[in-house]
């Protein structure tokens, strides 16, 4: 487990953590909540998750992910078969990005 919650690591931290976490073969959950990632972090963290095969937990609540950070979201879960808990509340997708994660629901298996 890995949490950096609150510590205002923003989207260039963020970044340097998706490149880690992409071969870190052990972490089952990681939290990266509240933590002004914006558009650009989320990004990184959804390509990261498409790779990753470890991750069971992934939070990104009350981060600035807008629409743009959910869609990379979206393109991540319909791809991801490992994760089974995924936060991601208070993060202002708003409705065209609680569209596209809704519909990637749709086909993601592995979220419980």
């Amino acid at each position: 487990t890995f949490d950096i919650n609150s510590n205002n690591v923003g989207p260039t931290g963020a970044t340097a953590l998706a490149e880690m976490l992409k071969i870190n073969t052990t972490l089952q959950k990681f939290y990266i909540s509240g933590n002004n990632v914006g558009p650009t972090g989320t990004s990184a963290m959804a390509e990261m998750l498409k790779i990753n095969t470890t991750l069971k937990v992934f939070s990104i609540m009350g981060n600035n992910v807008g629409p743009t950070g959910a869609t990379a979201l979206a393109e991540m879960l319909k791809i991801n078969n490992t994760l089974q808990k995924f936060w991601i509340h208070g993060s202002k997708i708003g409705d065209a990005g609680g569209k596209v994660v809704l519909d990637a629901l749709k086909v993601n298996s592995t979220l419980t």
